[in-house]
């Protein structure tokens, strides 16, 4: 069993966050990245394996690679082996770099003003009944829909996307569209989540507006 906790691995710097973590021993491979919350430049993804047997064995360059087989391989010169990284960068560097400068108790400080953040504007949503949250908000993740038809969630997504003054992301789930607003720049504080609320705020009159013209 793999876990993949692209996103939410960061917090685990943080005990209070750990318990989302439970169950993590009764998985083979464990995965999250260090570029979505933990102030590292892309990309640079971290993995722990139960079993690096399987994993080694999987990716050993040594290991005849059918797809790439040809009746003149002997004639084609194997670049692969010019090198100790095998193609692969020094991501681990840049990581090492980070936690040097920012130590355990600055990327903790770091990830809990993110979810700080997240709270306030969880708080904006839940004190305009126009809004509503979908699911419980953990971390810095939070998400959001009109109280409307369905169609005005993607018109709202799409037009705030169109304003040039924020970038959303949606998703649908069981056809509906969620909105996602996700902390993780260190340079977000208060002022750019009041910001990005006057915005969706503002873009969510006019096309609620748009929808009662047409009624």
């Amino acid at each position: 069993m793999h876990v993949d906790a692209a996103y939410a691995g960061s917090a685990f710097v943080c005990p209070e966050f750990r318990y989302l973590a439970n169950g993590v021993e009764f998985a083979d491979t464990f995965n999250f990245n260090a570029h979505k919350w933990l102030l590292t430049t892309f990309g640079c993804s971290c993995m722990w394996v139960k079993d690096r047997k399987a994993i080694v064995e999987g990716l050993n360059p040594d290991v005849e690679m059918i797809y790439v087989k040809d009746s003149k391989s002997d004639l084609v010169i194997d670049y692969n082996k010019w090198q100790i990284t095998l193609g692969s960068p020094f991501r681990a560097l840049k990581l090492w770099f980070v936690l040097r400068m920012h130590g355990i108790t600055g990327l903790q400080s770091y990830i809990r003003k993110s979810v700080e953040l997240a709270k306030k504007f969880e708080r904006c949503i839940l004190d305009d009944s126009r809004f509503r949250i979908v699911c419980k908000t953990r971390l810095g993740f939070v998400c959001f829909q009109l109280n409307a038809a369905e169609g005005l969630n993607r018109k709202l997504s799409d037009a705030l996307s169109a304003s040039g003054k924020l970038l959303f992301t949606s998703v649908e789930v069981n056809g509906n569209v969620v909105l996602r607003l996700a902390v993780s720049s260190a340079q977000t504080d208060e002022k750019d989540v009041d910001s990005a609320w006057q915005v969706i705020r503002r873009t969510a009159d006019k096309v609620l507006s748009q929808c009662d013209s047409i009624d």
